[in-house]
Order: C-alpha cells, then sequence, then structure tokens
C-alpha cells in the first residue's frame, strides 16, 4: 500500500469513527492489548524497549473492529515515539462502571503546551517521522464513539501517557475462558508485570 492508499485508508477509518460505534458486542479490551502486544513484540524488540503489561479484565461493548484499532494505535505510537532503553507499559482495569486502557511509553520531553495539539488531525510534533498525525485523531474519535474519552499527559521525565475511559459491561460467561487464556499465555510479547515505577525491573509470571 503507498502513501496515498495509506492516508485514505487512514481518512475513511477516521470518517467511520467519528460517525457511530457500529456493531456492538462484548469485548474484552485486556485481550486486544495483549494480543497486540504479541503482534507488535518484534517490533519492541527491534528497538531495544521494554515492555509492561498490567492486563485486568476490561469488558465493553463496542465495534471490535474500532476497539482493536484503538488500541494497535496506541501500542504502535509508543513504539514509535519512543528512544533506545525506552519503556512501553500497557495497563487494563476496571474501575466502578468504567473501562480503563493507559498506555504510557518512554521517548524525548514533550511540551505540556502542545499535548492536547496530539489529537487533532495532522499534528506531529517531530516532522521527520513517518504517518500522517492522524493516530490519535483515530483514537479519540473511537474513544467518543464509545461514549468515552481520551485524556494524554506528558510526564516531566519524557515520553507519553494517555488515559482511555469508556464504559464497562459484565463479562459474557463464555468470554471469560477467553481472556484467560490470552492474558495468561506465555508466548512471546507476554511480560505480565504489577503496576508501577515504569523503570523497575521486569519480572515474568
Amino acid at each position: 500500500m503507498d502513501r496515498c492508499e495509506r492516508l485514505i485508508a487512514s481518512l475513511l477509518l477516521l470518517a467511520r469513527s467519528e460517525a457511530a460505534a457500529g456493531h456492538e458486542e462484548p469485548v474484552d479490551i485486556a485481550t486486544l492489548a495483549a494480543d497486540c502486544i504479541t503482534d507488535l513484540w518484534a517490533r519492541a524488540q527491534e528497538a531495544n524497549l521494554q515492555i509492561r503489561d498490567d492486563l485486568e479484565p476490561a469488558w465493553t461493548s463496542g465495534d471490535p473492529g474500532l476497539l482493536e484499532r484503538l488500541v494497535a494505535n496506541l501500542v504502535d505510537n509508543g513504539i514509535h515515539h519512543n528512544e533506545p532503553g525506552g519503556y512501553l507499559e500497557v495497563t487494563t482495569r476496571t474501575t466502578g462502571d468504567r473501562v480503563e486502557l493507559i498506555v504510557a511509553n518512554g521517548g524525548p520531553v514533550i511540551d505540556p503546551q502542545h499535548v492536547s495539539e496530539l489529537a487533532e488531525p495532522f499534528r506531529r510534533l517531530d516532522r521527520s517521522s513517518r504517518g500522517f498525525g492522524l493516530g490519535l485523531s483515530i483514537v479519540r474519535s473511537i474513544a467518543t464513539a464509545h461514549q468515552g474519552n481520551a485524556t494524554m499527559v506528558a510526564p516531566a521525565t519524557g515520553g507519553l501517557q494517555v488515559h482511555i475511559s469508556i464504559p464497562s459491561r459484565q463479562a459474557p460467561k463464555s468470554g471469560r475462558a477467553r481472556h484467560a487464556d490470552a492474558v495468561r499465555g506465555t508466548g512471546p510479547g507476554r511480560v505480565p508485570v504489577v503496576s508501577g515505577d515504569p523503570q523497575g525491573p521486569l519480572t515474568k509470571s
């Protein structure tokens, strides 16, 4: 797919996410995150990044394709806009009636005044990087389409933290086992840890 085709595909996805959430069904954000980390594990290793995750069940209702794209965009963004020896931390949990997805990554220090611009279409702080500046715009639109929100914070130590909050739902009985299989696996990319200091040691289960 050439650059123009990728731009058109991104714009169509942005339009779709802004229009409606589409077909809704039970979705476990933790499972999507586990699959995404596994899929992008090789890229993270090539970039010399440490991946940490704390994936608790996080069931919501929504469009599976859009929610998968939301998670993938955040993980991809965290890998691309990072630095050698940096980290990528992914957390999912259910708090009250909300599902939370938090993706934090290392990287250069970002001016807090510019953080809000990152979710605007075609806005990139680093003009030398690939892409069109639509990744976080799509994330925000998908979160909004699912009655949620996306909050971005630039830590003083560098990098970016994105916090997604959307309504939760009860886990379907048939879904609990699927979540356990995905999150407790031991394949590449499965490095479960307890949330804490992002610079702390990795502990494999």
